[in-house]
């Protein structure tokens, strides 16, 4: 089994950034609701800023390796959770192209959030301490969309 590369995770999680940039700024031009749409606007530009800041992390931990005693099995859990975001990444054109409500664009948009801070839960325990605050603010940051688009969700019922 191959042990886990943190780069490779700081990889998937800056092509998770690029990907939700892509997919709320794309939604937001097709959705008539001006509070979705300037959501979906303002949340385009946090994944930017998230894109960024692993990707200054790749760089940072460049050649570091996790010392983990986690069990071979986890090994494997972090690894099969990273290649099915992989997967769906490779099939946003695919979704953009088939959300047209705004039901639909934000119960994806919960499922992107959602799946993005499982991942960074599990990247924080591999990364340098020194960079855990910088994946504990992104974190925090997705929570907190997580949470308005629940609550915009719960508005178009």
């Amino acid at each position: 089994m191959n042990t886990l590369n943190v780069q490779e995770l700081l990889t998937i999680a800056v092509d998770i950034e690029v990907n939700g940039n892509r997919f709320y700024t794309q939604v937001a031009s097709k959705l008539s609701d001006p509070a979705i749409r300037d959501l979906f606007t303002h949340f385009a530009i946090e994944e930017i800023r998230h894109r960024d800041h692993f990707t200054a992390m790749r760089e940072a931990v460049r050649g570091y390796q996790p010392q983990t005693t986690q069990p071979e099995e986890y090994d494997a859990y972090v690894r099969a959770y990273a290649d099915n975001l992989v997967f769906q990444l490779s099939r946003t054109d695919d979704v953009i192209r088939t959300t047209d409500t705004p039901r639909v664009a934000l119960q994806l948009a919960l499922g992107m959030e959602k799946d993005s801070i499982v991942l960074y839960y599990e990247l924080k325990h591999l990364v340098p301490a020194a960079e855990r605050h910088v994946v504990d603010a992104v974190i925090a940051e997705e929570k907190r969309h997580y949470v308005l688009i629940h609550e915009m969700l719960r508005a178009v019922r």
